[in-house]
């Protein structure tokens, strides 16, 4: 599961844009409601994507078919540059399917237990959504002419800062820590663009980050880099019946994740 993460001119759901919108919010609220506000415009989003990775466990060069539906549900596809279909990552609320398609295997388990072993699983969602817990506490830590500084805090202890840039509200930066305060992986986030829904299905544009690095160490402390680069967005295209089975496959070996 060490693989995860996760410019064309026209978008199937139509034009993007790069004029950014302003904003003028200045209290955590007025920032959580704006950003809350242009997230509901995301009822379902699919992406052509590319991926590379080094330092993890099958490092290389991928591509990728991606599927969201807000707020917890996620589907990606990989594929070797070249060769047939590489593994399968799904995942609905806390639980996730691995089905790694040449080992003829599947690997099934809860991503809060991963988090340790694996922490770029957790970091290669931190782009879509914070994954907040029951007590969970956030603050504005720091503010700047050009920026916030939102932290999130867990029994006291730091576990997520993230930068939220000024007038966009675009996050650009999200840092994740352990339980022990040290942080284990930084996202970088940039390249945000307008993609518009199809025009058999009106409403507001969403903006979308073209690229996501994601940069920490293993638990066995290995250095490693994963990012990802969207090629092509859909936007409200709708999702296919089943697409988010968490079932194995029949006749290949299941293990439950560690």
């Amino acid at each position: 599961m060490t693989r995860l993460a996760l410019a064309a001119a026209l978008l199937a759901g139509g034009c993007i844009r790069n004029n950014t919108p302003e904003s003028d919010a200045k209290t955590l609220a007025e920032i959580d409601a704006e950003i809350a506000e242009r997230q509901a415009a995301i009822q379902d989003l699919g992406a052509k994507i590319s991926m590379s990775a080094e330092g993890l466990e099958r490092s290389g060069s991928f591509s990728g078919d991606m599927t969201w539906l807000p707020p917890d549900s996620f589907r990606l596809d990989a594929f070797k540059q070249v060769g047939p279909h590489f593994f399968t990552f799904i995942t609905v609320g806390d639980r996730f399917l691995l089905h790694i398609i040449p080992d003829g295997k599947a690997v099934v388990g809860n991503l809060k237990g991963q988090e340790r072993r694996h922490p770029e699983l957790t970091a290669a969602f931190a782009w879509l959504a914070e994954r907040p817990e029951p007590g969970d506490s956030r603050e504005i830590e720091e503010e700047a002419a050009d920026h916030f500084i939102v932290a999130t805090r867990r029994g006291g202890t730091v576990v997520r800062r993230q930068r939220v840039e000024r007038p966009s509200l675009f996050v650009t930066e999200v840092a994740l820590y352990g339980a022990d305060g040290k942080e284990t992986s930084r996202v970088a986030i940039s390249d945000y663009r307008a993609v518009k829904p199809p025009a058999a299905k009106p409403g507001p544009e969403a903006w979308i980050p073209w690229r996501v690095v994601v940069r920490g160490r293993t638990d066995e402390g290995r250095d490693y880099v994963l990012e990802t680069k969207m090629r092509i967005v859909y936007l409200n295209e709708g999702v296919e019946p089943g697409l988010f089975d968490l079932t194995p496959p029949e006749g290949i070996g299941v293990e439950e994740a560690k």
